[in-house]
């Protein structure tokens, strides 16, 4: 009952649903409690070293690994009511939920309005979301501070062709913490851009968004900065073949610009899907992001991180099965110490369509080697191959119940012992809507 009181909800509330769906055929009323526990844990090596006299009489120093286990636990409970409201060319749609845990309690709110003409050319779109965290005081994230989070967005389109959709946009958004700290601390930023949606025959569309804004942080003129971007997302069937691109460029001028460079950050995410057959499909994508600053320093330098991949995919009824090699690099034009070459294999299986039982698996097997470091530098990252483990699922049963579940293991092995490490988390929700 805590968990529902939270949004000020007792058991005749529940009961409102039915008589406010029917009296007024405009409005929608929908409630949720969910009750979960998150288990994530981290498996690391320390070294002991002890002076040990040895049989001659000489003293010299033994060494032994010891296995040291970091493991954050919660219990939590959540209530959310979500209300609808349809009025002829106006949408309003309002989110509250709260949430209580043994390490955290969470409060937020969203309200959303919709300007939906049947006629008109014009479009209009109003969020605002407001969002709330307390630690508990014997909380095992100690170091983190309450913090409450506000963001607004105005959207307006307007339709000039009928295949042709320009606007605006702006985005503000903000963050007060209690306390600072290195990650933590008050901001806020804003966004204004121009949209352009293009859309033709059946399938295709091209979406494209430029603009520019700015984060300011009143305690530190390093981390502020000014920007300006541009985006675009295609996607293009063309029978079996379906081609889809993703890619942006962002420029970023800090406040402090002699203490952190200017740079560019510019993404490129292509993608080819082919439809061998009713059963097989096969997808090839590569991944690629550069970071280019203006001037490289020991902290800040140009770096390409890249990957491609050829996923071989088959269906057998609602279960799909899929098999993917991988190349992953990430390359420097100077000398650093995280440079890496990445080999790697993903099996997977996805299961949906069977109307109560969804799940995503993947097994990512990966061998990451290292450049060599310049000579006589201290060597900071060892080779070392990693088994990535990942599951969702979620069982719908009683019709309005279902149980929901996320298990994430990774375990790396490296060449020297001492380096090897391992993290696992663990979540599982029993949700109930209503």
């Amino acid at each position: 009952m805590l968990v529902v009181a939270c949004l000020g909800l007792s058991a005749p509330g529940h009961r409102l649903v039915t008589v406010s769906r029917a009296a007024q055929p405009g409005t929608e009323l929908h409630s949720a409690v969910e009750v979960g526990y998150d288990r994530f844990a981290q498996i690391y090596r320390f070294t002991d070293s002890a002076l040990l006299e040895l049989n001659d009489g000489n003293l010299d120093i033994g060494t032994s690994l010891r296995d040291t286990v970091d493991v954050f636990t919660e219990m939590r409970g959540q209530a959310e009511l979500r209300l609808v409201r349809s009025r002829g060319t106006h949408r309003y749609e309002l989110l509250a939920l709260g949430s209580m845990g043994t390490e955290l309690n969470r409060g937020y709110f969203q309200g959303i309005y919709r300007y939906r003409p049947v006629e008109a050319r014009t479009r209009l779109d109003v969020e605002v979301q407001v969002e709330g965290r307390a630690f508990q005081r014997d909380s095992s994230f100690q170091l983190n501070h309450d913090n409450i989070r506000a963001m607004g967005r105005l959207q307006g389109r307007r339709r000039l062709s009928e295949n042709l959709e320009m606007g605006a946009k702006l985005r503000l958004e903000s963050y007060d913490y209690d306390g600072r700290s290195l990650f933590e601390y008050d901001k806020s930023r804003w966004t204004l851009s121009g949209t352009a949606e293009i859309r033709q025959g059946l399938g295709f569309y091209l979406d494209l968004e430029a603009g520019g804004g700015s984060r300011s942080v009143p305690d530190s003129t390093e981390i502020a900065y000014d920007r300006g971007f541009v985006q675009a997302d295609l996607f293009w069937p063309i029978g079996p073949v379906t081609f889809s691109l993703f890619s942006a460029g962002e420029r970023r001028v800090f406040a402090d610009s002699a203490t952190r460079s200017p740079y560019w950050d510019l993404l490129a995410e292509p993608e080819l899907r082919i439809q061998l057959s009713p059963q097989w499909r096969l997808k090839v994508r590569s991944p690629q992001e550069f970071l280019l600053y203006d001037i490289d320093s020991q902290v800040y330098q140009d770096t390409w991180l890249g990957q491609v991949g050829a996923q071989l995919s088959r269906r057998f009824g609602s279960l799909e099965v899929g098999l993917e090699p991988r190349w992953t690099w990430n390359i420097s034009p100077y000398d650093t110490d995280d440079e890496f070459r990445q080999p790697s294999v993903v099996v997977s299986a996805d299961l949906y369509g069977t109307g109560s039982l969804w799940f995503s698996f993947s097994e990512e097997i990966a061998w990451r080697n290292y450049e060599e470091p310049p000579p006589q530098s201290v060597v900071v990252y060892t080779d070392y191959r990693f088994f990535r483990t990942t599951l969702m699922a979620s069982y719908t049963f009683m019709e309005r119940m279902s149980l929901q579940a996320f298990v994430s293991d990774e375990p790396d092995m490296h060449d020297r012992e001492e380096d090897d490490n391992r993290l696992t988390l663990f979540s599982l929700t029993l949700r109930a809507d209503f």
